[in-house]
């Protein structure tokens, strides 16, 4: 059985997308995060 099989089973096709909105935000977050902390480790170098 797949991943895709048991999220459906354990959460219903009408909750993935309320479960999977958060986990979006959430990276996209971090990698904005992520983003900043490498730019200004970049500038510090020049």
């Amino acid at each position: 059985m797949s991943k895709n099989n048991i999220s459906r089973r354990d959460f219903g096709p009408k909750k993935l997308p309320e479960l999977g909105r958060p986990l979006g935000s959430t990276l996209k977050e971090f990698k904005q995060s992520t983003k900043g902390i490498m730019d200004d480790e970049h500038d510090k170098e020049k």
